[in-house]
């Protein structure tokens, strides 16, 4: 959980591009339900503010969540598509390295 939270504005900043992929990719994932999903796409909103809503959802859903959402980002896919995610999740820290590192995760 503290992944996400110190990395809120680097996430929102990269993510923000483009919110639509990663509310498939987090459905399709299931870190988030069909339920949350709709409430995030709301064509109102902007990419910035999905995506805030879209991180305080996955915090407050707990360290589990944090966790899926994580590996999610780490995935070749995803990081082809928003190639700054590699500054946070280098090829030599993987989700278990960190998940040992941080107890709080």
């Amino acid at each position: 959980m503290e992944t996400v939270r110190q990395n809120k504005v680097f996430l929102i900043d990269t993510l923000s591009t483009d919110a639509s992929i990663v509310l498939q990719h987090v459905q399709n994932d299931n870190v988030i339900t069909r339920r949350d999903y709709n409430n995030l796409n709301q064509p109102n909103h902007t990419q910035e503010q999905i995506i805030i809503k879209l991180l305080d959802n996955v915090t407050n859903k707990g360290n589990e969540a944090c966790h899926k959402f994580l590996q999610m980002l780490e995935k070749k896919e995803l990081q082809e598509i928003f190639p700054q995610l590699k500054e946070l999740f280098t090829p030599d820290q993987t989700s278990a390295e960190r998940k040992k590192g941080l107890s709080n995760f």
